[in-house]
């Protein structure tokens, strides 16, 4: 077999690459020529008339090489017959048209002399002809185009430097304002690189514009959100020292030093300031529109143009902190936390700084770039992203926080060890707290039922423990802070399960017995240290305290009409605990508040968050005294005082209505409605 192939392969001979028959072609076969006979062996063995192919490809011919000196050389002898075209034409019109007695005004022209050493340059150098020295007035004035050209020999022999003229024959040269042009010196411009080879020689000087181009005056980018109401410098001023002196000392996401001005602070963060000044705002009117203008500046900056800085990072920080002073009429916090979390991705502030290495691709060595060290300002702006990120997963559970990382656990040790200020050791405080809210937070919704396991709550509890013991003193005793620990307390406690056992229901449950009583304790305890704050403070906590204080209000609502357990008396609940009187408290407290805010906003349309609050809590608890007559027949004993005086109006408010249905299918409409937020899409 091996012997009949080799044979089949010696006695042919292949077709030529174009030259295969039409059958071998149709079929994609190779073609290969009998010997001893016209057609193929193909052909030959299927009977077959063997047909050649046509030759159908088209071959370019030849062109005759050029050099380029010779393709030059054509190009520079057609533009020296237009040249001298266009000079001879010029010269016959200017003698028939200027006067004799202005025959010794004509326009400039070059040296009889120097115009075959210009040809000669033009063909032999790339440098531009000898003009003016200079500092000479007539540096950068130029003849225009329709001024008579000189004649060109470019048969000319090379240039004599006997010939060049003198700085000083320039001088005896007398110009015509309207035959000239001011064009700016070459050393003051930068032509665009693909005229830079023609300005180098005299064709440049032949074919300048006729006009010079006006400079372009730079305009500064708008770096403030565009909006008809803008502080005046001493309103700035006054609004600083407010966000300072309120605001920063509560959530202390950036150190500004005493001796900075709203006006330096505007030259360097524009839009953190115009944010600034938003939520210090008096005037909610003025605040609203503001608020609108915030939006737009963020969709057009970040969105349309993808700009980033640390600038835009600390102006979303101060409006997600304090977002209710901004509109609520879309759910905007996932927005939020995905434009924060990008500028933190991209500036790289979650990891520790690292050698940038350039592509080798775009230069022709790598160069390695030293490590940036991450400042100060930028390590709280890690820290607080993940804080504030974390408190609206754990209120509304509709985002995820920033994912911690080892370098941000450097960042916090280094706040801690180390405070610039004592705002620093506030916000080490308050995420490591909310470090121990975020794993209960995962734990919850790892379970399937979310439901954190019973080892997980006491190992979170002691943790809790220790932490308490390693704060400063001063620090343990901050409201803010200890309203931090309650919250992260009541949340580990709701997170058991508090459902009543698949035992007998006559058999109590006491560990669920237990978590209601914590519960409930915890709740009572909130709400003192919140009694104790001074209501100066309630215009500069962030928003999610407000959401821990409505989900501390949903906890005692349901633990005193909607627990459905034998053991539990929720009688008993309203004895121990006077709700109505914590209710009293926090409204007269709104109140007080909103008065101030209303002398400050005499005129204005809209009303403060604090009016709002007070008035639906006024109407929570009108509904809960009719409910608590209903169940239990009577009032507890420190209502029982006129209750018809309490209820009087009832029916003619629009919000009164059954608001505490506090289950975990609708906990977080019911805080939106607290709030007066749209949350749904």
């Amino acid at each position: 077999m091996e012997a009949l192939v080799g044979a089949l392969m010696t006695d042919g001979t292949p077709a030529p690459y174009g030259k295969a028959c039409t059958n071998c072609v149709r079929s994609k076969c190779r073609c290969i020529y009998r010997v001893g006979g016209p057609d193929c062996e193909r052909c030959h063995r299927l009977l077959k008339t063997c047909v050649p192919s046509e030759t159908v490809r088209k071959r370019n011919s030849r062109r005759p090489h050029v050099s380029r000196a010779a393709h030059l050389e054509e190009k520079i002898e057609d533009l020296v017959s237009l040249f001298r075209n266009q000079s001879t034409n010029v010269n016959a019109e200017n003698v028939q048209n200027i006067p004799a007695s202005q025959a010794s005004q004509s326009p400039i022209s070059l040296p009889t002399t120097a115009a075959p050493a210009a040809a000669a340059i033009l063909v032999s150098m790339p440098m531009a002809p000898p003009g003016p020295p200079m500092g000479h007035p007539l540096q950068g004035i130029i003849p225009l185009r329709d001024s008579p050209l000189p004649s060109f020999d470019f048969n000319a022999p090379p240039i004599d430097p006997a010939l060049t003229p003198p700085a000083e024959h320039y001088s005896n040269i007398e110009l015509r304002e309207k035959d000239c042009i001011y064009v700016p010196a070459r050393t003051k411009c930068n032509p665009p690189k693909h005229r830079a080879a023609a300005r180098g020689n005299l064709l440049a000087r032949v074919f300048e514009p006729r006009v010079a181009p006006e400079p372009v005056p730079e305009t500064d980018p708008q770096t403030t959100p565009a909006c008809e109401y803008q502080p005046t410098d001493l309103e700035a001023e006054e609004r600083l020292q407010i966000f300072r002196e309120d605001m920063l000392v509560l959530f202390p996401f950036i150190y500004l030093p005493p001796s900075l001005t709203a006006k330096r602070l505007r030259d360097l963060d524009p839009f953190f300031w115009f944010n600034i000044m938003t939520v210090t705002c008096k005037r909610i009117d003025e605040q609203l529109v503001m608020s609108d203008a915030v939006w737009k500046f963020v969709a057009e900056r970040m969105i349309m143009e993808h700009e980033k800085s640390l600038d835009l990072l600390w102006g979303l920080l101060t409006l997600m902190a304090w977002a209710q002073y901004h509109r609520k009429d879309r759910p905007y916090f996932s927005v939020l936390a995905s434009l924060v979390k990008s500028l933190v991705y991209d500036y790289c502030l979650n990891k520790p700084p690292r050698a940038a290495v350039t592509a080798v691709c775009l230069r022709e060595k790598a160069e390695n770039l030293p490590p940036k060290e991450k400042s100060m300002d930028e390590r709280r702006a890690v820290l607080a992203c993940f804080f504030i990120t974390s408190q609206i997963s754990h209120t509304m559970k509709r985002i995820d926080a920033l994912v911690w990382t080892p370098f941000m656990d450097e960042c916090l040790e280094l706040l801690s060890r180390q405070p610039e200020w004592e705002g620093d050791v506030l916000l080490a405080a308050q995420v490591k707290i909310q470090l121990l809210t975020e794993q209960l937070t995962r734990a919850i919704w790892q379970s399937p039922d979310s439901v954190a396991p019973a080892y997980f709550s006491t190992a979170l509890r002691s943790q809790l423990r220790d932490l308490k013991s390693q704060l400063p003193a001063h620090v343990v005793q901050n409201p803010i802070i200890i309203s931090n620990f309650l919250s992260l307390e009541l949340s580990i406690v709701e997170s058991m399960d508090m459902k009543p056992g698949g035992q007998s229901s006559y058999a109590p449950n006491l560990q669920r017995f237990e978590s209601l009583e914590a519960s409930l304790q915890i709740t009572k305890k909130w709400f003192d240290n919140h009694a104790m704050m001074p209501t100066s403070m309630y215009t500069g906590v962030i928003f999610t305290y407000w959401c821990y204080m409505g989900k501390c209000i949903g906890s005692l609502v349901q633990l005193a009409f909607e627990v459905d357990d034998p053991a539990w008396d929720r009688r008993a609940v309203k004895e121990r605990v006077d709700i109505f009187n914590i209710m009293d408290q926090v409204i007269q407290a709104f109140d007080d508040v909103s008065q101030i805010k209303r002398q400050q906003n005499a005129g204005s349309v809209e009303e403060d968050m604090f009016t709002k609050c007070a008035r639906l809590i006024r109407t929570m608890k009108r509904t809960w005294i009719t409910d608590t007559i209903k169940m239990d027949g009577s009032l507890p004993s420190s209502m029982a005082v006129q209750p018809q005086v309490t209820l009087a109006g009832q029916a003619d408010d629009p919000l009164s209505m059954p608001l505490y249905q506090m289950d975990k299918s609708n906990s977080d409409r019911w805080m939106a409605e607290f709030f007066e937020m749209n949350w749904e899409l």
